[in-house]
């Protein structure tokens, strides 16, 4: 049997805003405030809500909202949108692994 070569990974360079923050993590941010929300968003109410400047907002909204993992209402906020749904709803039920703990069950 021949050994296994050792598995050689190729570091990636990952652009960070001058806080150390990547664009992902930023985005996942946006995503997490609406999602928290019983209700849709103005993009100065996420603004405020995550921190970010208000033209990094619009900017990264107006991208989920093409991509459909946000979505506009007719006054304008945000609110989930069915990319997501599908996402989540793809591997429904969750396998047992995945599901939160039940204290009262276990």
């Amino acid at each position: 049997m021949v050994p296994a070569r050792p598995i050689q990974v190729k570091e990636v360079a990952v652009a960070r805003f001058s806080n150390g923050e990547t664009v992902l993590s930023r985005v996942i941010r946006l995503v997490e405030a609406v999602a928290d929300n019983d209700f849709p968003l103005s993009v100065s109410e996420l603004s405020q809500r995550t921190g970010l400047p208000l033209p990094t907002v619009s900017r990264t909204v107006s991208e989920l909202v093409e991509r459909e993992w946000l979505r506009r209402d007719m006054t304008r906020r945000v609110d989930i949108g069915p990319r997501v749904w599908e996402l989540a709803n793809r591997r429904a039920p969750l396998p047992r692994s995945a599901r939160p703990r039940d204290p009262v069950h276990e």
